[in-house]
């Protein structure tokens, strides 16, 4: 039977003791690039252009996290341009250019000790999924230091 854990773990709402503890789940992004596993490489990179992002998540029909197809992935699989910008040969797919498998955490995760493991490993930026997979968003390490310089200076 599913208990606390797998009700923070999975970003769903609650009150408490650490209340006051930013999580991943608080302050992850919902807006990101998106797409599925069957769109052409040349939708993901503009997905990526749009959102002003360097990478898109690759989901299926259930929000479940496949991948991540970086702009580079994407501009190869697009396939080469000819001057007047069409496409010359068969373009790849986001699900055959992606990476599987990418980092992810759970929403419950504090956001102090997850920003130090992802200095140590010069990470970016993480997913943030529920149990089962199910994308919720993606935070930011330069985000989540201004919220906890910002948290550090009002204490």
């Amino acid at each position: 039977m599913p208990g606390k854990a797998d009700w923070t773990a999975a970003g769903l709402p609650w009150e408490g003791e650490s209340g006051d503890i930013p999580y991943a789940g608080d302050i992850a992004t919902r807006e990101i690039p998106l797409c599925g596993p069957d769109y052409p490489a040349a939708e993901a990179l503009d997905r990526m252009r749009r959102h002003e992002q360097g990478s898109c998540v690759v989901i299926d029909e259930n929000d479940l996290v496949l991948g991540m197809v970086g702009a580079d992935e994407a501009q190869s699989g697009a396939g080469a341009t000819s001057g007047s910008g069409a496409t010359s040969g068969s373009e790849a797919t986001a699900g055959q250019v992606m990476s599987e498998g990418p980092t992810t955490v759970r929403a419950n995760e504090e956001v102090q000790p997850l920003v130090e493991r992802m200095r140590k490993a010069d990470v970016d930026a993480v997913l943030v999924t529920d149990p089962e997979g199910r994308l919720l968003g993606m935070l930011h390490r330069s985000h989540a230091e201004r919220l906890l310089h910002v948290a550090e200076g009002r204490r």
